[in-house]
């Protein structure tokens, strides 16, 4: 498989992806953003501009696992169907379930809401590197293909890391005092708090 080149664009859309992500409490090296996050839209978003940043994924993954009640699941699983049915974006569907369910899994198996959207997801063929800087490095490939995890490869995914970054996470108190649009959402379920 190619691997493309990173444009402006992309590095525009990983930086203001990674603020949004800031703002709801994830430790990236960027300031926080200013203004609403959707957060359903975010982890859409986070699917498809994670194989250019390996931190993304995984602090992502972190965030996900601590506070899934955040997540409005109904709306998630919508968003999840569409980016799979949505031409070119195969991968970017294996990328959210590999997310969704790595996050799940690190949470104990109690993000329940994460659970539809991932079965809307689906496997990429041919697999490939999670990363796009592994396909570049054919021999790096190579090791990290033989060494993948089944949860990647489940998804047509090769990735070998098995950190998360729970430190990388701030507690609820801070989120709700710094992203106000999520505050109703701790207060009662997010399936009836965000709108479908």
């Amino acid at each position: 498989m190619p691997n493309r080149e990173v444009t402006k664009e992309d590095l525009d859309a990983l930086r203001r992806i990674a603020a949004a992500w800031a703002r709801v409490g994830a430790y990236l090296s960027t300031a926080p953003g200013v203004g609403p996050v959707d957060l359903e839209g975010l982890i859409i978003a986070t699917a498809r501009v994670a194989p250019d940043d390996e931190r993304l994924f995984v602090v992502a993954a972190s965030w996900l696992a601590a506070h899934h009640s955040f997540v409005n699941g109904r709306r998630l699983a919508v968003l999840a169907a569409t980016l799979a049915d949505e031409e070119g974006s195969a991968e970017a569907s294996a990328v959210l379930g590999a997310l969704l369910s790595w996050a799940d899994e690190l949470s104990g198996n109690a993000a329940e809401a994460l659970r539809a959207a991932t079965a809307c997801c689906r496997p990429v063929r041919p697999a490939r590197p999670l990363f796009r800087v592994v396909r570049a490095l054919p021999s790096v490939a190579a090791q990290v293909r033989r060494d993948s995890l089944p949860r990647f490869a489940a998804w047509g995914l090769w990735h070998d890391g098995d950190a998360a970054k729970p430190e990388a996470v701030r507690p609820v108190a801070w989120i709700v005092a710094h992203a106000p649009e999520l505050r109703i959402r701790a207060l009662v379920s997010s399936e009836t708090a965000a709108s479908n």
